[in-house]
């Protein structure tokens, strides 16, 4: 009894001793993982897509974090080659020269999330343009722009433009005595009057072109009455050729007709002249003459208003462009493309909005259209087209807000030039003119008003060098 009474206290005393010893020797727990409240990026974007710039221009490039609400948000910037383009740390990108370069956005926080973007730098080329700009002290003038460079001409407005050896050629108009616009030329801006001091009716040029020492210049004269046969006003086409000091007036119309000459063309030893002529219907038809009325050819089909503004040649044919076929007032007219007469008709536009092509172009076998084409707010809105064969392309240059068109395109190789006017307001007009280039199946347009046309308030005609 007292022998087992002794063994359970010892056994007793073992027990909490290795208890005690247990207890003491274990480790302490660990403390708990923190918890990591980074929000990590898990993509960049630029926001901008693939660009053109003409070197010494700058483009604010910006970038898109997700998730937006990332703990560094941060991007360092980086040009591809700074000899082409530098990129500062705001993402803001200065072209140097012509070439092409990529510009990339890192994550500073992760550096496997990255975008980029390509940009290309333009080539320069002489580029002279004609329109209207205001005067310092109020009022208007006609000005040519050689590379953004203004000089103002002593004259209302400039309309077409030429260069004929060394020397240059512009249509535009003056005020005459009566204070209407009446037709006249600069040679290297030398004036030459062509119309009446003493007329009391408003005639504009359009369009002009120079062969052999003789220059040639379209006119459109409105006659304001006419009764009993037009009481309502006419248009009255017509051209002029003026050569040593002598001038000539071709007329396109007669006491039954009216027309409108639009742009000219010389073509071996005869003129052609694209416009619209109405034998006193109340439809008018695309046409073009051979050097005078008597060899008037319809373009289009005489059942509603049509008209042809533009003209060239692109090897052994040549092209109209002009709009047409609405029968009766507030509907849409389609933009068309004529290729030598009536039976070779290419339609640009559906006819969903009213649409127009002014002008014409040709590169390579392509040939390249623009005008305007309606919007559903009731706005014109700059555009062009490519025809490759039978592949009909359209880009929208204007921002749909404003209305806009295009008066004049030139194509050198890829590089696409476009000028016009865009309407801000009513009172408010500004000469535009966009670059343009193909990348591959990517069209890249870019605004270049404040490079070739600034202070402007009309872009009419161009040339390209």
């Amino acid at each position: 009894m007292y022998t087992s009474r002794k063994l359970f206290l010892l056994l007793l005393l073992c027990y909490a001793a290795l208890f005690s010893c247990s207890k003491s020797d274990a480790p302490d727990p660990l403390p708990p993982a923190p918890i990591d409240t980074t929000v990590h990026v898990k993509s960049v974007k630029i926001d901008q897509s693939d660009f053109l710039l003409l070197p010494n221009k700058t483009m604010q490039l910006t970038v898109s974090i997700v998730p937006s609400n990332a703990s560094n948000k941060n991007v360092k910037w980086q040009s591809g080659d700074n000899n082409l383009a530098t990129v500062d740390e705001y993402g803001l990108v200065t072209a140097l020269q012509e070439g092409m370069v990529t510009i990339t956005a890192t994550s500073s926080s992760n550096a496997q999330m990255k975008a980029s973007v390509k940009l290309i730098i333009l080539k320069t080329y002489q580029v002279i343009a004609v329109g209207d700009s205001y005067l310092p002290g109020g009022g208007e003038s006609a000005v040519y722009w050689e590379n953004g460079q203004i000089n103002r001409l002593n004259g209302k407005s400039a309309y077409g433009i030429i260069k004929s050896g060394d020397d240059l050629y512009i249509s535009g108009t003056i005020l005459n005595k009566s204070n209407y616009n009446i037709p006249v030329f600069w040679k290297n801006a030398e004036l030459t009057i062509i119309g009446n001091m003493e007329g009391d009716e408003p005639a504009f040029p359009i369009s002009i072109a120079v062969k052999s020492g003789k220059v040639l210049l379209t006119q459109n004269e409105f006659s304001s009455n006419e009764c009993p046969r037009y009481c309502s006003g006419r248009s009255k086409g017509s051209y002029f050729i003026s050569e040593n000091g002598n001038l000539t007036e071709v007329l396109l119309y007669n006491d039954s007709s009216a027309s409108r000459a639009n742009a000219i063309l010389v073509d071996g030893e005869d003129v052609l002249v694209a416009g619209t002529y109405a034998k006193d219907i109340w439809v008018n038809s695309a046409v073009f003459w051979r050097n005078d009325s008597s060899t008037v050819q319809e373009l289009s089909p005489a059942d509603g208003f049509y008209e042809a503004f533009a003209i060239g040649r692109n090897g052994a044919d040549i092209y109209y462009a002009g709009y047409g076929g609405c029968p009766y007032t507030n509907c849409n007219a389609k933009a068309y493309i004529w290729k030598n007469n009536s039976s070779n008709t290419i339609s640009l536009t559906d006819g969903s909005f009213h649409a127009n092509a002014t002008c014409l172009a040709f590169s390579s076998g392509i040939i390249y259209a623009a005008g305007y084409e309606r919007n559903a707010q009731g706005n014109n809105v700059a555009k062009f087209w490519k025809i490759d064969g039978n592949k009909i392309s359209s880009y929208t240059l204007g921002d749909g807000q404003h209305g806009s068109i295009i008066s004049a395109i030139e194509v050198v190789g890829k590089d696409i030039f476009l000028l016009g006017t865009e309407t801000v307001t009513l009172w408010d007009t500004r000469a535009k003119c966009w670059r343009a280039l193909e990348d591959g199946s990517n069209m890249l347009v870019t605004d270049v008003s404040d490079y070739y046309v600034p202070f402007g308030y009309h872009g009419n005609g161009m040339l390209v060098r």
